[in-house]
């Protein structure tokens, strides 16, 4: 299913902490799927570079999708914390200034397409 907004989380993994990174991202696929949320949200994680880059999508189907994320699976990513930094967000389709906001918090790279 393709979704009109996507968020992209690229991380940059602390050496030896692979396996933190993906029990990590575990548990944020695993909450979004069995978030009962209609096909609304969809996640995907891939690694890069061996296991040194973390990249995390996410697809929403409106804002009302990203803003319930954000409140329900945000606190989980929490979890990368002394594991890995966010270097970067890509933003594609129409999100609101709160949206772009809470993602600046996490990175000074935040871009939007």
């Amino acid at each position: 299913m393709t979704y009109p907004i996507t968020l992209t989380a690229t991380l940059a993994i602390d050496p030896g902490a692979a396996q933190a990174a993906e029990a990590a991202r575990d548990e944020v696929a695993e909450a979004v799927g069995r978030g009962g949320d209609g096909g609304d949200l969809a996640l995907t994680a891939g690694w890069e570079n061996g296991n040194a880059i973390l990249t995390i999508r996410v697809g929403a189907a409106s804002q009302a999708a990203v803003d319930r994320h954000l409140k329900e699976h945000g606190p989980l990513y929490a979890a990368f914390d002394g594991v890995a930094r966010v270097t970067g967000v890509r933003v594609e389709g129409a999100v609101d200034e709160a949206t772009l906001a809470a993602l600046k918090r996490l990175t000074s790279v935040v871009e939007t397409a």
